[in-house]
């Protein structure tokens, strides 16, 4: 067994021990022991959760990456599972920053940033979104972040890479932060009737159009749908690029809303 393979075996056991003294200790946790240290002599704060080497390991930019993913991995479970947790969040989330200098981390460091609905850490996306040389991120995997995070508003942001951006993917990630702002309705018509647009950007936003205001989607064809559909197989292939499926999408969701 290699050392890596060691050092995970050896957190996952760490993890487990944890997670098995975390629930004895909730099964011991009686309303009429709350105040006493039970029959053991044990409280919250005497019982060890394993949480020490991996923050460690986290925070040295000496360990190798494998190393502090692992150590990543188990804080994660280790937050969940710790009952002593809001006495160590602090030092996790500052492993947690200092992992954001590694590139091979940062994505992950900063997903559980966010997580903890850490300020820094929206800033420092936010921040990436408005000046891309500060960027740590792609701009897709920003706003997916934020879009997470129930404090963080991009929606002018958004709207802003919905209309200047190139990038299929971030125009995708842009239209669903805009899925829940009214304001963005006509936006969204925009981007369905643009054609220039990829078909997978326009139907993102006919789906967040659908959740947001349905009735303002725009009417489809629905006498050359069914021309379409009547046309013989074997000059299917040819008409294939008049096909728009974008309008499809649209039919087949008013099609849907018709029939609930």
């Amino acid at each position: 067994m290699s050392s890596i393979e060691e050092y995970e075996q050896e957190l996952s056991e760490q993890v487990a021990a944890a997670r098995a003294q975390s629930n004895e200790l909730r099964r011991s946790s009686a309303p009429e022991s709350l105040s006493a240290r039970g029959a053991s002599g044990l409280t919250q704060g005497d019982i060890p959760d394993g949480h020490e080497r991996p923050l460690e390991t986290l925070a040295d930019p000496e360990e190798t990456v494998e190393n502090r993913k692992a150590a990543m991995l188990a804080l994660k479970l280790l937050a969940i599972s710790s009952p002593t947790f809001s006495e160590w969040r602090p030092a996790y989330l500052e492993a947690l920053r200092i992992a954001i200098a590694t590139p091979e981390l940062r994505l992950a460091a900063l997903n559980a940033l966010v997580s903890e609905e850490d300020r820094s850490a929206q800033e420092l996306l936010i921040k990436g979104l408005e000046d891309p040389e500060q960027a740590l991120v792609e701009p897709a995997d920003a706003l997916n972040l934020l879009g997470e995070d129930p404090h963080a508003d991009v929606r002018e942001l958004a709207g802003k890479l919905v209309d200047q951006s190139t990038d299929e993917r971030t125009q995708e990630a842009a239209i669903r932060n805009l899925a829940g702002d009214p304001s963005s309705v006509e936006r969204l018509k925009a981007v369905i009737s643009d054609k220039q647009k990829a078909t997978n950007v326009r139907k993102q936003a006919v789906a967040a159009l659908n959740a947001l205001a349905p009735e303002s989607l725009p009417v489809p064809d629905t006498e050359r749908s069914i021309n379409r559909r009547s046309r013989s197989a074997d000059v299917e292939a040819d008409v294939e690029a008049d096909v728009d499926s974008v309008e499809e999408f649209i039919r087949i969701l008013a099609d849907r809303r018709r029939s609930s």
